[in-house]
């Protein structure tokens, strides 16, 4: 690509083309990479043909190379050559690389005419929150009463609004496309499933819906058949995606990172609640369970024997309506 980049010090560009439609969302995208990798532009073109990097053989030039800022300073390459330093686009023993020749996988080639697909995913996740929401607090106003002198009111009045909201606007699954998903594999998977769901639902004991049934499962097992390849290389596409983001933080040092990593993928146990024993041995109850912790934190803490059910906190002044409301409207939806 010739475009138009940040030139160094010390190196003149020459050889740079005009500002057109094309060039400038080039540049706009080298700039990006540039960017999150820390990297820089060098211009290879010049007056003198000494400092042109070019192929001995067939004469070619590259336009521009990527560097490290800290090995391209000032006009070094002139004494070294371009072979000294780990560029992406060197000059090998009577080889020519191009430029874009060892970029790394993950990073992205810019294409024209390839728009990113936009996915209505999240804005469709956000209209419902907003909607539940606003259904939440019709059902709070309702359900709050007038004047509002404990927590417990405003706690059971949440209560039954969340019941109420829930039964009112039925829980709606959202998910946005996968970019390795075509229509045409969606629409397999979808029928592969609606199949497997009709044959489960033929519960009776005649031959007919056993012969129903029967027909479902083949359905279900020819489309599956089909869907292997795309499978397979969707599992390929995340196993080889956690290969690189553990590539790239062993690469920066961060073990934590790591470790999330190795906690994402690795097989999920249920945390078991622990129990408490007695100096017998037998299993305490929840209510021993509670005196035992009790005991604990007055001992931790030095405070005096109080109760150990705390009876909800009686406000100091009674709360309207109004109030209550425009506190829990400024909540954000999504807590």
């Amino acid at each position: 690509m010739n475009v138009q980049l940040p030139k160094t010090a010390g190196v003149t560009g020459t050889a740079v083309s005009k500002q057109a439609y094309r060039d400038g969302r080039d540049e706009a995208e080298l700039i990006s990479i540039l960017r999150q990798h820390g990297m820089i532009a060098i211009n290879t073109f010049h007056d003198k043909h000494r400092f042109t990097y070019s192929h001995a053989g067939v004469n070619s030039q590259l336009d521009y190379v990527f560097a490290k800022g800290c090995q391209t300073t000032g006009l070094s390459k002139q004494a070294h050559g371009l072979h000294d330093f780990p560029l992406l686009a060197a000059r090998g023993e009577g080889s020519h690389v191009p430029i874009f020749a060892q970029l790394p996988k993950h990073w992205r080639i810019w294409k024209y005419g390839a728009g990113m697909a936009r996915s209505h995913g999240s804005k469709a996740v956000s209209q419902y929150l907003l909607q539940h929401q606003q259904d939440l607090m019709t059902h709070v106003q309702q359900a709050l009463p007038q004047p509002v002198t404990s927590m417990m009111q405003i706690d059971q009045a949440l209560l039954e609004a969340q019941q109420a909201a829930t039964a009112s606007m039925p829980i709606t699954n959202y998910s946005a496309s996968k970019p390795w998903q075509d229509e045409e594999l969606r629409g397999v998977l979808s029928r592969a499933w609606k199949h497997l769901r009709q044959a489960r639902t033929n519960r009776t004991k005649t031959l007919g819906s056993l012969f129903g049934a029967w027909r479902h499962v083949a359905q279900f097992l020819r489309l599956i058949q089909t869907t292997r390849k795309a499978c397979r290389r969707l599992r390929r596409q995340k196993l080889l995606d956690v290969l690189n983001t553990v590539q790239s933080e062993a690469h920066k040092q961060d073990m934590c990172g790591v470790f999330k990593i190795v906690d994402r993928i690795a097989p999920k146990r249920n945390r078991t609640r622990p129990q408490f024993r007695s100096q017998s041995g037998t299993v305490m109850d929840v209510s021993e369970e509670d005196n035992v912790n009790a005991g604990f934190l007055r001992q931790l803490y030095a405070s005096s024997e109080t109760d150990c059910v705390v009876p909800p906190p009686v406000l100091q002044c009674p709360l309207t309506r109004q109030e209550v409301l425009t506190s829990l409207e400024a909540i954000p939806c999504n807590k």
